[in-house]
């Protein structure tokens, strides 16, 4: 194959009489080429050749990784023949502009189908013009290192496949063979037990409880959030799936006035222009903000307008209802299951929110402020012991 420049600068790989188009130096970078490689030629040259398609846009491309080995992805390119090239690091993906959501997870066999050739150039390798370029796009704050746990809250899965999950049986680690099974060996990793000891009404119930709006993929793996957000959190979920919707509410009590402590320390309020103290707090609030009732919490966020409206009554909400059923001897009857359900989802809601991680369309992973505040300002804590399911 040879490599052409046109007079306008386009840049083409010339294969059996035809002209393929680079789309940009993006996509050069990434498959190897350099500027010197290409030879200068005419537009009458370039004419008499036929007009190839344009070589995939690196961005566009299909993404994939064995359900066998998650950890590496790879992206298949149609060109000169279908093939596989894997992704070398983060930094590069990122970089290509690349999104995580649009990873397929395939099978070993339908992975290895697709012939492999080299891997796409590094980004540090890339010429040093095009890093510049690149760089501009890329997040520029935040903590510079963030591990992060994968599927803690389980998967999403439709009302209509329950039975088919059952029907699997028990599915261990070495026995996932497609997206399906993998989703069943999930599903057993979240409840803590074999999927033949779940039930029809335990994954219906598993079902209202995980929504696009509520359910979160990737968390921190910071052993503080661990400890005072994410499992708690699950186990509030497990619960509701299981039928205990009053555990299920006590614990969601509990989240809603983490989150509110939480809100508190990343908020930045500064008292005679330095950061507040504990005993500036007991001053102006008669005791600290953690040791406040969580009514008088909530009021001093709404005070110092660390909370909006939509938040302000998610919490409302959890806290009516935790008190409805935990603090009065005497109380109305309720629907313990409905009740259950709105305050884990608006729990999830004001998590999401609040200390949530994304995944946005250029790859890398997307921090609210609280949380990048926090692991910054704890970054010595940032490594978990516990390395199950976490990435960095």
């Amino acid at each position: 194959m040879d490599k052409a420049q046109g007079p306008d600068g386009r840049k083409y790989i010339i294969n059996h009489g035809k002209r393929f188009l680079i789309p940009d130096s993006i996509t050069r970078n990434a498959l190897g080429l350099k500027v010197d490689d290409f030879t200068q030629k005419t537009q009458e040259e370039l004419d008499i050749l036929q007009d190839g398609r344009s070589l995939v846009d690196i961005k566009n491309v299909r993404l994939i990784k064995s359900i066998s080995n998650p950890t590496d992805v790879f992206a298949v390119l149609p060109f000169p023949e279908l093939h596989k090239r894997h992704v070398p690091n983060p930094l590069t993906f990122n970089a290509l502009g690349l999104s995580w959501e649009k990873i397929e997870g395939i099978t070993q066999s339908e992975f290895d189908a697709i012939p492999t050739q080299p891997a796409l150039v590094s980004f540090e390798n890339w010429e040093t013009d095009v890093q510049d370029a690149v760089k501009e796009l890329l997040p520029k704050s935040g903590p510079k290192k963030a591990v992060i746990k994968f599927g803690v809250f389980g998967p999403i899965i439709k009302r209509t496949q329950i039975k088919d999950y059952l029907s699997y049986g028990d599915i261990t680690a070495d026995g996932i063979k497609d997206e399906f099974t993998h989703t069943s060996f999930q599903l057993g990793e979240f409840f803590q037990r074999q999927v033949t000891d779940l039930t029809v009404e335990i994954l219906d119930r598993y079902v209202e409880a995980t929504t696009i709006e509520t359910h979160q993929g990737i968390v921190s793996a910071h052993p503080e959030i661990s400890k005072y957000l994410v499992d708690p959190l699950v186990s509030a979920k497990r619960n509701f799936c299981l039928g205990d919707y009053l555990s299920c509410i006590a614990v969601c009590g509990v989240v809603g006035e983490m989150l509110a402590i939480f809100l508190w320390k990343t908020s930045s309020v500064t008292f005679k222009n330095h950061p507040i103290t504990e005993e500036e707090e007991a001053l102006l609030f008669q005791r600290t903000f953690e040791r406040l009732m969580h009514e008088r919490r909530l009021g001093v966020l709404k005070a110092f307008n660390r909370i909006p409206p939509e938040q302000q009554k998610k919490f409302s909400d959890i806290q009516g209802v935790r008190r409805s059923y935990l603090h009065f001897w005497a109380r109305k009857p309720r629907n313990e299951k409905a009740d259950a359900l709105l305050v884990f989802r608006s729990a999830m809601s004001l998590f999401k929110q609040i200390v949530g991680v994304k995944l946005h369309d250029a790859g890398s992973i997307d921090l609210p402020p609280a949380l990048q505040k926090y692991l910054v300002d704890n970054s010595a804590k940032l490594v978990p012991n516990d390395k199950k399911n976490w990435s960095e």
